[in-house]
């Protein structure tokens, strides 16, 4: 991609978004592609076609990791508490709302809510919600070991330095306390019981649902 394609890319994320990518101070963006590369070099993945043509740009990275851009946006403090409460309703969010688990942890979620709900259960009131809503938590548990979480917690952060840019600071303000409170669960937490990371599982059993519905009414 040369610079002109990549400068009519930013213009079409604004068009699809609203909003322009965010601006992000030069040295932390040359750490994290080298953080990257790094990461590239350890799993054998192919680096992008061009990337040298680039080099010019994209370092090299700094000697000392710079501090994340959103350190320095002075967001209001929020009460972990209130912040987790409200960090379901994130996933609305321009940035957030395309978040996913991976689709083999998925497809395991909506084989266990098939075998463990049945026709009949619609005979008592509640009961194929409650075993759904068990099933994704049980799902939510098994997916976001501590090395998932620690990762989502600093995409976490990179999505709020959008959604501050774009003047949604008290909402930046949540998820970067909520990110916060996953990077400090233990072993021995219950990732369930943080609405943000369940949300992941009901979004998902969601767009499932609706998928089915439009597909039985086609």
């Amino acid at each position: 991609m040369s610079r002109s394609q990549l400068r009519d890319t930013f213009d079409g994320i604004a068009k699809r978004f609203g909003h322009p990518p965010a601006s992000v101070p030069m040295a932390w963006a040359r750490a994290r592609i080298a953080s990257a590369r790094l990461d590239n070099e350890r799993s054998g993945t192919p680096l992008p076609l061009g990337v040298e043509t680039h080099r010019d740009l994209l370092g090299p990275a700094s000697g000392s990791a710079p501090s994340h851009p959103i350190e320095a946006s002075k967001l209001p403090p929020v009460p972990r508490e209130e912040a987790l409460d409200r960090s379901a309703k994130l996933h609305a969010e321009s940035e957030l709302r395309g978040w996913l688990p991976e689709p083999p942890a998925i497809q395991a979620m909506l084989n266990e809510v098939a075998s463990q709900v049945r026709a009949e259960d619609a005979a008592e009131p509640g009961l194929a919600q409650r075993k759904v809503r068990e099933v994704i938590e049980k799902a939510t548990d098994s997916f976001f070991t501590r090395d998932v979480r620690l990762g989502l917690a600093e995409r976490m952060k990179d999505a709020a330095i959008s959604m501050a840019a774009r003047g949604a600071r008290d909402r930046a303000a949540d998820l970067v306390a909520t990110a916060q409170a996953i990077s400090a669960l233990g072993e021995g937490a219950e990732p369930h019981t943080v609405p943000f990371l369940r949300a992941f599982f009901e979004k998902a059993f969601g767009l499932a649902t609706a998928r089915a519905a439009a597909h039985k009414g086609t």
